[in-house]
């Protein structure tokens, strides 16, 4: 079996903003808080934005997961998981700014 050099490189972006959130969140959140509020609504849309086509896309292969390698699935449920822990920190700095975020249920 080949790897698909997207399918890494996916993951690695992924870890990498993970990464950067999770520091982030466990650092100070002064930097965010400090942020107008225009700017902080427009960072939180354009972060969601493409992170909820990653995180549906990824969902629905993994619906298909029987044709799938099992390393395959994995890794998408890593991509799936990663996406999820974004969202949620996304989500946690925009509640300490006071930007309103709506709930949203993972689907997977």
């Amino acid at each position: 079996m080949t790897k698909t050099p997207h399918v890494s490189l996916l993951v690695a972006l992924v870890e990498r903003h993970a990464r950067w959130a999770r520091l982030s969140v466990t650092g100070s959140t002064a930097a965010w808080a400090d942020m107008p509020p225009e700017f902080a609504e427009m960072l939180r849309h354009e972060i969601n934005n493409p992170l909820t086509g990653i995180l549906g896309n990824a969902e629905m292969v993994l619906a298909h997961r029987d044709r799938l390698p099992a390393a395959a699935a994995k890794r998408l449920e890593i991509v799936v998981d990663l996406a999820v822990r974004l969202r949620e920190t996304i989500r946690r700095l925009s509640v300490t700014r006071g930007i309103q975020v709506p709930d949203v249920v993972r689907s997977a």
